[in-house]
């Protein structure tokens, strides 16, 4: 799971990275399209958590035999 993580971590720099740059070179002087970019940045790691953490029980389930359905309606 670390390396996983480190390499998303790496990629994500350098994408972020990238798209500030290209904002500051543009000469972008509002600060919404900097936050937009934090935002979606953000927002993509609490989704990564969330499916981690699914992947994580899925596998305990698994191991414990128990039956279940990974996206059913409770």
């Amino acid at each position: 799971m670390e390396r996983e993580e480190i390499l998303f971590r790496t990629l994500e720099k350098y994408l972020l990275g990238e798209k500030l740059r290209s904002l500051t070179q543009a000469g972008v002087e509002d600060t919404e399209p900097f936050i937009k970019l934090v935002q979606s940045a953000l927002q993509r790691r609490k989704s990564r958590a969330g499916s981690a953490l699914e992947n994580h029980l899925e596998q305990v389930v698994t191991d414990h035999s128990v039956t279940y359905t990974r996206t059913g309606v409770t």
